[in-house]
């Protein structure tokens, strides 16, 4: 894998931290999104990119180490009684031996890589949603009118 490639997959990863945060701080400021999104220039997109790269960082790393024992589990159940150190010697077999499979364990790797970072960054964009919702629009509401 290129290093081109690993940073996009750390960006997709990033971007989808950065909403979550970014909701996150909306909810605890009490900010509402009343006039949209503002505009952002050349230089906060570049700053919002160095900021998602390293939270893309974060979440992997966070994501890796909640879903590694999922991951060992399935593992164990294909290549049954083999060690660890076994199965990175056969993988590191095929990479070298056969180009065609080395590509596919990669994009594999990658795509992987991806969706375990997603399925934290979902669950967190949701939580941060819906307090932020609960924040701005819920607790806002006047309630006393329900109970007169």
């Amino acid at each position: 894998m290129s290093t081109t490639h690993l940073i996009a997959e750390l960006l997709v990863i990033g971007i989808g931290a950065a909403c979550w945060l970014a909701l996150a701080i909306a909810a605890a400021l009490g900010y509402k999104l009343e006039y949209g999104v503002p505009r952002l220039d050349a230089a906060y997109l570049i700053l919002l990119s160095a900021v998602a790269y390293v939270l893309g960082i974060v979440v992997d790393r966070l994501a890796r180490s909640l879903l590694n024992p999922i991951e060992d589990s399935q593992r164990r159940k294909i290549f049954g009684a083999l060690s660890a150190a076994e199965v990175e010697s056969l993988e590191r077999y095929v990479l070298t031996h056969s180009e065609p499979l080395a590509r596919q364990i990669q994009y594999n790797r990658s795509r992987l890589r991806i969706c375990r970072a997603w399925l934290i960054n979902t669950l967190l964009i949701l939580v941060a949603y819906l307090a932020w919702y609960w924040r701005t629009r819920v607790a806002s509401l006047d309630l006393t009118l329900l109970f007169t």
